[in-house]
């Protein structure tokens, strides 16, 4: 996504992330600076931490009761 927006010249688009999981949607939304080593997962948070803070998209996070394809 982030060679999509700075090919493009993107700017001030957002996306939409659906989920049934609320623990996962309320942890998504937070943006920290630093996640301890001992976290599990650490790899994949500290991936998705830096795209998120190169990406100029604005995420709108959803709710859903069941997976949707």
């Amino acid at each position: 996504m982030a060679t999509f927006e700075e090919y493009f010249k993107l700017g001030g688009s957002s996306a939409k992330i659906c989920c049934d999981n609320q623990g996962a949607l309320y942890k998504s939304k937070e943006l920290r600076q630093r996640i301890p080593m001992g976290a599990s997962q650490v790899d994949i948070k500290h991936m998705l931490r830096n795209m998120n803070m190169k990406l100029k998209v604005t995420f709108v996070y959803e709710w859903v009761q069941y997976y949707q394809d």
